[in-house]
């Protein structure tokens, strides 16, 4: 998804209504490339990047994790090179010693007894 954001250019009073109508118009125009994934269930909106890179963005150490993205589990040695699309629905895991199995890298909340 590409969202583009209008920025008022250095030295341009748009709020001033002295203004001539014309130096009203003068802006920049920054194009930003976001893309809209799914971690764990939740929307977020980042950058394109790689899954190394998400999971940096994260404070998440790669070596005590698992990653499945879109259903298919994400080789450790591809974290560098796996490319993030838009649309993507990622599964982070973390190991837990003890014979817990795994958890998943957002808690869910826990409810009060009845």
């Amino acid at each position: 998804m590409n969202l583009i954001r209008v920025i008022p250019a250095e030295g341009s009073a748009t709020d001033d209504t002295r203004v001539k109508p014309l130096q009203r118009l003068f802006f920049v125009v920054k194009q930003e490339n976001y893309m809209e994934i799914q971690i764990n269930g939740e929307a977020h909106s980042v950058e394109p990047m790689t899954v190394r890179e998400l999971l940096r963005s994260l404070d998440l150490d790669p070596a005590r994790l698992a990653v499945e993205r879109n259903r298919d589990i994400v080789p450790k040695g591809e974290y560098e090179t796996v490319q993030l699309q838009h649309g993507d629905k990622l599964e982070i895991v973390r190991f837990v010693g003890g014979g817990g199995g795994c958890t998943p890298f957002v808690t869910p909340p826990v409810l009060p007894l009845t």
